[in-house]
């Protein structure tokens, strides 16, 4: 059986995709390393707080407000990347 060799727009494609992720892992630890050290992390408990005091839903709107700037963050990865293919 022929082994079937990747063509050369494949092989572009996947690389840029290895790139793509490495760069956003790196962002990630990035922007916990920001969020640890700079004490962003008890500003966005701070509007949490405000929101609502409960312990869960502080938890529940602090782990929104992340997610949100993580989605920020990736949005141009993810956009090249799927407007490459």
């Amino acid at each position: 059986m022929e082994k079937i060799k990747d063509s050369k727009a494949s092989q572009k494609y996947h690389g840029m995709k290895k790139w793509l992720f490495f760069v956003g892992l790196f962002l990630d630890l990035c922007f916990l390393l920001v969020l640890f050290f700079s004490g962003l992390t008890f500003d966005i408990k701070g509007i949490a707080v405000g929101v609502n005091p409960s312990f869960f839903a502080v938890n529940g709107i602090y782990f929104i407000l992340i997610s949100f700037l993580m989605y920020a963050i990736h949005f141009p990865l993810n956009y090249f990347e799927g407007f490459y293919w």
